[in-house]
């Protein structure tokens, strides 16, 4: 028995994640600096001096598992979502909670995707540690996202 293929949703996953974030409060909230990779120079100024306060997202990196059956199509993609926040205080760590609090809310916010179906989301882990320089707090959101093809209507 042949198996049919599909094309995965994790892109179109991303994508309706991403322009989520961008027309969500969050896009203000950090300057609208939202990303979809890590980005060079960011967070300094012309002379290479540290700008504070500062705030930006990358929605990074994603893993799928799919499950095929004889009458659908279901994948698992996990999306990890990272916040980095610098503000010179001593609330930054909880500054950080809270900015990922609020990324959860619009990233797990309703994605459309055109030929799939959002049918669970769970979070898999939320965590916030110390960057490598010390003054910036990074947030690390990972969350699941079951997805089912549409196939037959």
């Amino acid at each position: 028995m042949q198996v049919q293929r599909y094309k995965s949703a994790e892109q179109d996953l991303a994508r309706s994640v991403m322009n989520n974030l961008l027309q969500s409060p969050m896009m203000e909230k950090v300057d609208g600096n939202i990303y979809d990779r890590q980005q060079d120079g960011i967070g300094y100024d012309e002379n290479m001096n540290k700008i504070t306060p500062f705030t930006y997202i990358i929605v990074g990196e994603c893993s799928v598992s799919r499950a095929y059956s004889s009458a659908s199509h279901t994948e698992e993609i996990s999306l990890t979502l990272h916040l980095y926040h610098r503000s010179g205080k001593y609330t930054t760590a909880d500054m950080t909670r809270g900015l990922l609090t609020d990324l959860e809310h619009y990233a797990t916010a309703n994605p459309v995707m055109q030929y799939y179906e959002i049918k669970r989301i769970r979070l898999i882990n939320k965590q916030t540690i110390p960057d490598i320089d010390l003054e910036t707090s990074h947030g690390i959101l990972q969350l699941r996202y079951v997805v089912k093809h549409l196939t037959r209507r």
